[in-house]
C-alpha cells in the first residue's frame, strides 16, 4: 500500500541504467514511459542554444499502447473477455477481464457522473476530517477538521488563535507574508485519507484499537455488492471472494504530475480477499504487472466512475499509476460558490483524481 508521490518538478532523466548500474525493471520502464515529463524550452541567442528561464514544455506522451476499454480491440491487445452483468441498484454494466491477468475485473462506468460527484462531495466535505487519519495527521494532529469548507472560505491555518475552536482564521487577520499556510494549500497537499482502522505506514500494520472513522455504509455496500455479483459469476461459494466483507478504505488524491509507484498491497490479514477500487475525476493510466517487477505490465486507461476488482492472482501483482491525465487547471469555484468564495466539487474533479480503494483487513469469520 503506497501513497501518491508529488512530482519533483525537476528535469526528466532519459532511460538507461540506474545509478547503481543495474538496468531498470520492465515495470520501471513502463512507469517512465507514461510519467509526465517536461523539457526546457530552448532558443538560439548570439549563436548559442540557450534555455528560457523558468519555461518548461510538457513532453508529448505516446499513449498508443494504453488499453482503452471503450475503444474497439486492436491488434496486439491482451486478451479481453467482455460480458454484461447485473449489479445491485439495477445496474447492468459491462465487465472486462484479461486473459493475461486472472482475477482482474474492470467494470465500466459503475457510477454515473452524478454519483461520482456526490461521492466526491461526501469525501471532501466529511470523510477527510478527523478522526480519519491522513498525511496531515502526523504534523497537524486532528486540528485540520473542516478543511474543505475552510479552503472554500479562503482561510489561513492558525492552530493557536483559530476561530470557534478550530485552527482556521480569516486570511485577512493572518500575518502578512508568503509564509502563511492556507487551507487551500493544505487541501492541495492532501494525498491520502484512511477510513476504518488507521494504517501505520512504518510498521505496515493496521491499528485496530486507534480512533478512526468507520468505513461509510455506502462504500461498504458498493464494494460488498460488486464483489458478491462477481463472485456469483465466478463460481459462488467456491470463489475466494465469497467471504469478503469490506471494513476499510484508502482514499488517494492526485493532482497533475502525481504518481503512485509500483507496489503490492500485502498488509491485509487475508490476501485471498479482493481489492475494490473506484475512480473519480481525471482519467489515469494504470499499470498491472506480475509477481515481480521484471514482468512487463499491461497499461490501461481508467476513467471516472470505473470500478476495478483485483482478486485471485491479480491481487498479488505489482500495480501503480504513473500518470494522471489532468487538465492541470487550478481549483475552480462554481458561480454560486464564487460569490461566497466556495469551491466547486466539479471544479476540483476537473483537475484532480480521487481513488477509493476498499478492502477487508479483518480475518474472515
Amino acid at each position: 500500500m503506497d501513497a501518491p508521490a508529488k512530482a519533483s518538478g525537476g528535469y526528466a532523466i532519459a532511460g538507461g541504467a540506474s545509478s547503481t548500474g543495474k538496468a531498470p525493471s520492465a515495470f520501471r520502464e513502463a512507469e517512465k514511459k507514461y510519467q509526465l515529463h517536461y523539457d526546457q524550452e530552448l532558443k538560439f541567442s548570439k549563436g548559442k542554444l540557450r534555455g528560457k528561464r523558468g519555461r518548461l514544455r510538457e513532453r508529448p506522451t505516446d499513449l498508443s499502447e494504453v488499453l482503452d476499454f471503450r475503444s474497439p480491440p486492436r491488434d496486439g491487445d491482451v486478451g479481453v473477455v467482455e460480458v454484461a452483468m447485473d449489479f445491485p441498484g439495477n445496474r447492468r454494466r459491462t465487465v472486462r477481464s484479461l486473459a493475461r491477468h486472472p482475477g482482474f475485473y474492470h467494470v465500466e462506468s459503475y457510477l454515473t457522473c452524478e454519483e461520482c460527484e456526490e461521492l466526491a462531495r461526501e469525501i471532501l466535505e466529511t470523510h477527510i476530517d478527523p478522526p480519519a487519519s491522513s498525511n496531515h495527521t502526523a504534523r497537524h494532529g486532528d486540528r485540520v477538521s473542516g478543511l474543505w469548507a475552510a479552503a472554500g472560505r479562503g482561510d489561513a491555518y492558525d492552530p493557536v488563535s483559530g476561530r470557534d475552536g478550530t485552527c482556521w482564521s480569516p486570511l485577512s487577520l493572518s500575518p502578512s507574508g508568503s509564509g502563511v499556510l492556507t487551507a487551500r494549500t493544505l487541501l492541495e497537499r492532501l494525498r491520502w485519507v484512511s477510513l476504518g482502522p488507521r494504517y501505520d505506514w512504518t510498521r505496515r500494520k493496521y491499528l485496530r484499537d486507534s480512533p478512526h472513522r468507520e468505513l461509510p455504509r455506502g462504500l461498504k455496500a458498493m464494494a460488498d455488492g460488486a464483489v458478491a455479483s462477481l463472485c456469483a459469476e465466478e463460481g459462488g461459494a467456491t470463489s475466494s471472494m465469497s467471504t469478503f466483507g469490506a471494513d476499510a478504505a484508502l482514499v488517494n488524491f492526485y493532482g497533475a504530475g502525481d504518481t503512485l509507484g509500483g507496489h503490492v498491497d500485502d498488509a491485509e490479514a487475508d490476501l485471498a480477499q479482493p481489492l475494490v477500487s473506484l475512480s473519480l475525476g481525471c482519467d489515469a493510466v494504470f499499470l498491472l504487472g506480475g509477481r515481480t517487477r521484471e514482468e512487463r505490465p499491461t497499461a490501461m486507461l481508467l476513467r471516472s466512475g470505473d470500478l476495478v476488482v483485483m482478486s485471485g492472482d491479480a491481487r498479488r501483482c505489482y500495480h501503480g499509476l504513473p500518470r494522471i491525465l489532468s487538465s492541470r487547471e487550478p481549483m475552480k469555484s462554481s458561480r454560486q460558490g464564487a460569490q461566497g468564495g466556495g469551491l466547486s466539487v466539479e471544479g476540483y474533479l476537473a483537475g484532480h483524481r480521487i481513488n477509493v480503494s476498499v478492502r477487508m483487513v479483518a480475518e474472515p469469520s
